[in-house]
Order: structure tokens, then C-alpha cells, then sequence
């Protein structure tokens, strides 16, 4: 029993842990598309945002997406994800959506395109003053 004890924890001592971390940056509308944000290996930038009325839309609604890029100039894959929430001038939420690179992984060495949509009615992104984005994930 003692045996199986010390190899655990040698095996626990062993494991290495990444560094998980969060930023937020509050972003006018206005300026959301000449976003560019650096952290560590990564650059987020060429984000797009636009709503329209998509043929797969239920009636009534609109999508409106969200669209950027993400680089990692790392040698090792990266687990990260993006949340994104609309506020009105009085900071009110209109909409939040989540957003990460396929299976939340950015590859090493890699250029990649991230992309989200959610529905919402007609005009909100009108209405959007301002665009808080979360950051979220390996540094």
C-alpha cells in the first residue's frame, strides 16, 4: 500500500499544469473591427461584425456574427475561447455569445479563423453601443 502511495504522488508532482488566465476589454462599436489584442503568443485581430436576416433565420429575427483571427506563433497548442456581450448606451445587455477556434484549440504555429453568431431581433446591433470581450484560456 505504501508503494501505491509514493508512485501517485510522484506522478502528481510530475504533471504540469498550464496557466489559465482571463482578460476583458470594453470596445466602442465603432472601433470593435480595428480591435487587435496580444497576449503572450497570441494576436487576436481582423474582427468583423454584421447582422443580417440569413434564409435559416426563424422570422422575426436576425443573426448577427462575429468574425476575427487568431494567430499563435507558440510552439504548443493552446486551449483558449472568447466570450462577446452587447451593451446599449445605458449598459444594458442586448446579446452575449461564446466563440472558440474548432474544439477550443489553437494549434501551434497556426493562423485560424474563429467565428459565432446568435440570434437576435432586427436592429440590435443598431442599437449596440459598446462590445466587452472576454479572453479566456492558456497563457
Amino acid at each position: 500500500m505504501r508503494i501505491k502511495i509514493t508512485v501517485l504522488l510522484l506522478i502528481m508532482a510530475t504533471v504540469v499544469v498550464p496557466t489559465v488566465c482571463a482578460e476583458s476589454e470594453e470596445i466602442s462599436v465603432g472601433s470593435f473591427e480595428e480591435t487587435v489584442h496580444k497576449r503572450g503568443t497570441v494576436t487576436f485581430n481582423n474582427f468583423i461584425i454584421h447582422e443580417d436576416d440569413g434564409w435559416m433565420t426563424p422570422r422575426g429575427w436576425n443573426n448577427l456574427k462575429i468574425k476575427l483571427s487568431a494567430k499563435n506563433t507558440a510552439a504548443d497548442a493552446l486551449s483558449l475561447g472568447l466570450q462577446f456581450v452587447g451593451k446599449d448606451k445605458s449598459g444594458k445587455i442586448l446579446w452575449a455569445m461564446s466563440a472558440a477556434p474548432m474544439m477550443g484549440i489553437l494549434s501551434d504555429k497556426s493562423l485560424e479563423d474563429i467565428s459565432a453568431s446568435v440570434l437576435v431581433k432586427p436592429g440590435t446591433l443598431e442599437r449596440t453601443d459598446t462590445i466587452v470581450v472576454i479572453f479566456a484560456g492558456e497563457s
